[in-house]
């Protein structure tokens, strides 16, 4: 499996007063970010956004968002570490607010590439369609997955189908910074791409919760290669 882009966001309750400490709370990472900028400011609703070039990571912060977008490996989203140290830090700062109150949900998305499976229409439709008229026409196909997952009580939406480069790449956003998710050489441009979103409405957030979405991803990744 080759991950190819990773989106995860943390929903709370409004924090009314955000604006008033949100300069205290993304201070201790100005020496990290190459760019930090405000939209809003002064508003309740005023939003960060924190620029790490070299993890190939963006933070954004608001009133009632946390959120984090990855390109390439993201394994291990649970350790705090990792790359998302920095992400951990902060929401470890908004939760010692006074003003917050609880988690309303948590969602992750991910892009993922699994080569020498499903690469081409053909395989994917012999193995997934029958019977349906004027398939040949069709430039593009995918199966859409939606339920709950029972053993980790998580709602997900799973949709895959052979991947189409490099038109994918603007279809499904595959890009930070202004460069691809393939911009290196060694990453396959064909095979099955996998996008998943995985919700859960536990009104707390720690690595044991991001452990368990994790798992819930791995387990649909794992039941399409199989």
């Amino acid at each position: 499996m080759v991950e190819l882009k990773t989106e995860l966001q943390l929903k709370f309750n409004t924090i009314t007063d955000f604006s008033q400490h949100v300069r205290k709370l993304v201070s201790p990472f100005l020496a990290f970010a190459e760019n930090v900028r405000f939209e809003s400011v002064n508003r309740p609703s005023e939003r960060a956004y924190l620029n790490f070039p070299e993890d190939d990571m963006i933070i954004t912060a608001d009133w009632n968002n946390l959120g984090v977008i990855v390109i390439g490996q993201t394994t291990n989203l649970d350790d705090y570490d990792n790359k998302l140290r920095f992400f951990y830090e902060l929401l470890d700062d908004i939760k010692e607010l006074d003003t917050f109150v609880g988690f309303e949900y948590s969602r992750l998305r991910t892009w993922d590439l699994l080569p020498g499976i499903y690469k081409d229409y053909e395989s994917f439709k012999e193995n997934f369609f029958i019977n349906l008229p004027n398939i040949n026409s069709t430039s593009d196909c995918a199966v859409v997955l939606e339920g709950q997952l029972d053993k980790e009580g998580l709602g997900f939406n799973c949709t895959f189908g052979p991947l189409d480069y490099p038109d994918d790449i603007e279809q499904h956003n595959l890009s930070l910074f202004n460069y691809s998710a393939f911009v290196d050489d060694e990453t396959p441009t064909e095979g099955c791409l996998v996008n998943n979103t995985l919700q859960s409405f536990s009104n707390e957030f720690d690595y044991m919760e991001m452990k368990k979405i994790q798992s819930g991803k791995n387990n649909l990744i794992k039941s399409i290669q199989s």
